[in-house]
């Protein structure tokens, strides 16, 4: 999939004068032709190795597919589609089918956090209406959805040149998940025009951050524990309340964040609570939108909101 809309995204900079993202022998159109057992071949001792060198840790070592015909049902199928002129987000919807389909033992609640729905998204990411030259962090990225429109937010309101293309790709977007999903984030951002380079896979709660970032906006997993605590100013086992003050912490002096939380985080006492009062005295112009309740389903039934807030020790504090 990565690589057929690779091709695709490399045809369309052709026709509009630029560079291609990949060589012509790596591109979807150099192998589909071939029969099942060549294409096995040449996938398996050219393209993945080559890509491997290209993207890193986004290819496994190895080509796990060895059926030829199953191969060349897979290609001819791919070939037949054109996935960059659908309406719907069809990158999204194809990695989210696979990822459902991959991770089939684990309980469909657990998923939530992977899934958060487009129109929140965007939402978010207007709300904190993103500026050239800004630092966006996700530290719960999942599949990346919240830095894809970010980035695409900033492109679409930026004059493209060498330089501001560097910053955009090399100096904007900023990430990390837990789990091996950390690739798909990656491929992701390769295909909405790169800034992957920014993205790791790692235990955020492990890793403070401390007043790096301009925005921070995401949708942390709930009701999680977390044996990190202790390396924030409100210790805590409670994921759900080290994983916002992680998200505090990790803002500058005036920067603003926007963060899906489950809605009891304004009310519940204990650790959460005690976070709650921290962010709140250290943090201005709060603003909560609550959704619906069944927003999550099939997910989660938890009901969540959106929490904006500035925090202290910018311009007008």
């Amino acid at each position: 999939l990565f690589l057929k809309l690779m091709d695709e995204a490399s045809e369309i900079q052709a026709h509009a004068g630029g560079t291609i993202m990949l060589p012509e022998h790596l591109l979807w159109k150099h192998f589909q032709g071939m029969g099942g057992q060549a294409i096995l071949a040449y996938l398996k001792d050219v393209v993945w190795p080559e890509m491997g060198k290209k993207y890193g840790d986004i290819f496994g070592k190895e080509f796990l597919i060895e059926s030829p015909e199953i191969l060349a049902d897979i290609v001819g199928q791919l070939s037949a589609l054109n996935l960059t002129s659908a309406d719907t987000d069809i990158k999204g919807d194809a990695f989210e089918y696979f990822l459902k389909n991959a991770y089939q033992g684990v309980s469909i609640k657990d998923l939530g956090e992977y899934f958060t729905p487009r129109n929140v998204v965007r939402t978010m990411v207007s709300m904190v209406d993103p500026k050239f030259g800004e630092k966006i962090y996700d530290p719960f990225c999942g599949t990346g959805g919240f830095l894809i429109e970010s980035f695409r937010y900033l492109k679409l309101r930026t004059k493209t040149t060498d330089d501001t293309d560097r910053i955009l790709r090399k100096e904007t977007i900023y990430g990390s998940e837990i789990t091996s999903n950390a690739r798909i984030a990656k491929m992701n951002m390769i295909l909405f025009g790169d800034g992957h380079a920014n993205l790791y896979r790692h235990d955020s709660f492990a890793h403070p951050q401390t007043g790096k970032f301009d925005i921070i906006i995401t949708n942390p997993p709930y009701s999680q524990k977390t044996r990190y605590g202790n390396l924030y100013p409100v210790p805590s086992t409670s994921g759900d309340a080290v994983a916002m003050i992680h998200c505090f912490d990790a803002l500058n002096e005036g920067g603003r964040a926007c963060i899906l939380m489950k809605e009891d985080f304004l009310t519940e006492g204990g650790d959460v609570g005690a976070v709650r009062e921290y962010m709140f005295k250290n943090a201005k112009n709060f603003s909560v939108v609550s959704l619906p309740r069944k927003m999550f389903e099939p997910y989660t039934p938890t009901k969540t909101s959106i929490l904006y807030f500035e925090k202290k020790g910018g311009r007008n504090s």
